[in-house]
């Protein structure tokens, strides 16, 4: 049968610590008992619980696989909580689970990362470890085992791999804090390496290194060994990219989101709309003719509004009316706008809103 890392008895003495410790303060606080006073009393009741967990764990290491495999063979989608991973080890859905991805392959995966775990810098946050495995960024190209096995060509997306180093390599989380500690000497990092990188900040703002925990890291690479790895993979070749063919509007087109881009400026071009005249409480559908002057990065474009006539287009305000490209969504191009552009205001004297 399966056993949790602590029992209820402990768990509760536990607690009772931590409030006799909290009651303490509250009671001295008026005396002169200071709050980093009481604050070291609590990191200690704390940090030795967490020395004690830490030796149970690694003490169990199958079970403390099986939860990782289970992960990591899900690409980040079933998480078992470190308790849960030790007090349901035996439970039906478990091992359902676990013989869905305890295998080859995905013994390689883990393998891959916990044998890269024990050689990167100690330097490395979560983020340049992510990178690392993506073969992105300055982390590109680092000659450490798994480089880059982890990116597309690989077929793993960003946001799996970073669920999965979120729980293998975040100060944060209760599986990385059995595979390492940190230290606080972040003048002695920089010293050694302009190119560091905060790993996170404790109470007193000071940046912190990874000390990773190398010999347990190899039992656990060895016991994934011994049950038997897959071959390293191989990058997939990666499909070339068809050339982008611009759009070519021609009169009474509707504009897509994919083609907005290719809209010839200034266009003229008549949006769908919800209009309210004013004194009414009806929104009926309608159309405004807008003259697209400028698309910019940020999902935007400049306009001006068509008057009246047809043959002037006006400011929407003292400055260019800047409007969101979802407008143009299913918009209609008029065609290229000949016309005058007017440097004068020209106010709607009703209300609109984009269509439901």
């Amino acid at each position: 049968m399966a056993k949790p890392l602590f029992t209820k008895t402990e768990l509760v003495a536990l607690k009772k610590s931590l409030d006799a410790a909290s009651t303490e303060y509250a009671q001295k606080r008026d005396a002169g008992m200071s709050h980093s006073e009481y604050w070291a009393q609590k990191e200690a009741i704390e940090g030795a619980h967490l020395i004690t967990k830490v030796r149970r764990v690694q003490a169990r290491p199958n079970e403390f696989l099986n939860a990782l495999l289970i992960f990591v063979g899900s690409r980040g989608e079933l998480f078992i909580s470190l308790d849960g991973a030790f007090v349901n080890s035996d439970a039906p859905k478990t091992i359902e689970v676990l013989d869905i991805h305890n295998n080859p392959q995905s013994r390689r995966e883990l393998y891959t990362i916990l044998r890269a775990l024990t050689e990167i810098p100690k330097t490395w946050a979560r983020s340049a470890f992510v990178r690392f495995l993506r073969g992105v960024g300055k982390q590109k190209g680092a000659e450490y085992h798994g480089a880059g096995m982890f990116g597309k060509d690989y077929g793993w997306k960003e946001k799996n791999i970073t669920a999965i180093c979120e729980i293998l390599a975040d100060k944060r989380s209760a599986y990385a804090q059995v595979l390492m500690s940190y230290a606080d000497v972040e003048e002695e990092i920089r010293d050694a390496d302009p190119d560091f990188e905060v790993v996170d900040y404790d109470a007193s703002f000071k940046a912190t290194r990874v000390e990773r925990d190398i010999e347990f890291l190899n039992l656990l690479c060895e016991t994934l060994e011994q049950r038997g790895l897959a071959d390293v993979p191989k990058a997939q070749a990666q499909k070339p990219k068809k050339e982008r063919v611009p759009k070519t509007f021609k009169s009474g087109d509707i504009i897509r989101k994919g083609t907005i881009r290719d809209l010839p400026l200034p266009a003229h071009v008549r949006v769908n709309v919800r209009k309210q005249s004013k004194g009414s409480d009806e929104w009926l559908n309608d159309q405004l003719d807008w003259v697209v002057v400028a698309l910019n990065n940020y999902g935007g474009f400049l306009c001006y509004r068509v008057g009246r006539d047809g043959k002037k287009a006006y400011r929407a305000s003292r400055s260019y009316s800047t409007e969101s490209k979802d407008w143009l969504a299913g918009a209609t191009f008029v065609g290229p706008w000949e016309g005058e552009l007017v440097e004068k205001e020209l106010k709607y004297k009703f209300a609109y809103r984009q269509p439901n």
